[in-house]
């Protein structure tokens, strides 16, 4: 093996790494795997540069610019909603609200219960509603 001239680097030459656009990748929330891809380089390579170059590990990184597109995205959300989507508003206020979808089955059948309803299971309450039914003489194919 013939020795190392003076002066000159041994090895790959440095993957340089364009921070902006690593930003930008985690601000549309990227995987890390992604945007080593896109980077043409290992994770290995990206989390080193990383806390080489800004002196953060990447997944604090990743975290500050995630937040940012979670920022932007809930801003666009509103904005949708506000401009009248029904189906923004909606979804909105089941997620942040905890509104709902009401069900309501109603019925002029009479069913005795003798333990508290949340001791029964669904198919003791299928059982009893069709029992009920039977009773009034109304048979089950008949109500749907």
């Amino acid at each position: 093996m013939a020795a190392k001239k003076p002066g000159k680097k041994m090895g790959r030459p440095r993957k340089n790494v364009d921070w902006e656009s690593v930003a930008e990748m985690c601000h549309i929330h990227c995987t890390e795997e992604e945007i080593a891809s896109l980077c043409k380089c290992s994770i290995d390579t990206l989390q080193r540069r990383c806390f080489e170059e800004t002196g953060l590990t990447f997944a604090q990184f990743s975290r500050q610019n995630r937040a940012g597109g979670k920022q932007s995205l809930r801003r666009r959300q509103y904005t949708i909603a506000n401009a009248g989507d029904k189906t923004m508003l909606i979804w909105l206020g089941k997620q942040w609200l905890g509104q709902k979808d009401q069900s309501r089955v109603e019925t002029d059948a009479k069913v005795t219960i003798d333990k508290p309803l949340s001791e029964y299971t669904a198919e003791e309450l299928d059982a009893a509603y069709v029992a009920a039914m039977n009773k009034e003489g109304k048979n089950e194919s008949n109500t749907r």
